[in-house]
């Protein structure tokens, strides 16, 4: 291989890792900012000390979840979704609530008022008991 295709190719290398480069930039932006959006207002309104219900799940959550969001959605319940394992600020949210990550099961809702925990439920895996909570705490009427 003489030099001038040595170049050539080393030139074509550089260019494909080029373009990948820049066509990869903007995706991960995208991505980061997408989960960023949503930390950062779950923790802008515990800044701004408001009430909020917030949804915890992970991956493995499957029918426990769909019980839950199903609920929520026939009584229209204001509400931030977590999925702990994807959270970029995970550990921030639990050190605000002064919640220990070991206790946290998931699925789980903590409900936030005047920017404090005043109650919450871990572990939800009956339907009624979740509704009886909804109802004690008027979490219908919360908005987002």
């Amino acid at each position: 291989m003489d030099d001038l295709e040595f170049n050539e190719l080393r030139n074509r290398i550089v260019i494909g890792v080029l373009v990948a480069i820049v066509f990869s930039i903007p995706i991960l932006i995208f991505v980061i900012k997408s989960f960023h959006i949503d930390t950062s207002s779950v923790l802008r309104k515990l800044k701004k000390k408001e009430d909020m219900l917030i949804y915890l799940k992970d991956d493995s959550c499957t029918k426990q979840c769909d019980m839950i969001e199903n609920i929520f959605k026939d009584k229209k319940i204001s509400y931030f979704t977590i999925d702990i394992e994807h959270y970029t600020d995970y550990d921030e949210l639990l050190k605000r609530l002064d919640i220990e990550e070991r206790v946290i099961k998931v699925p789980s809702i903590i409900y936030i008022k005047k920017g404090q925990m005043v109650a919450n439920m871990m572990d939800i895996n009956q339907e009624d008991n979740l509704i009886s909570f909804i109802d004690f705490y008027k979490l219908d009427n919360l908005n987002k």
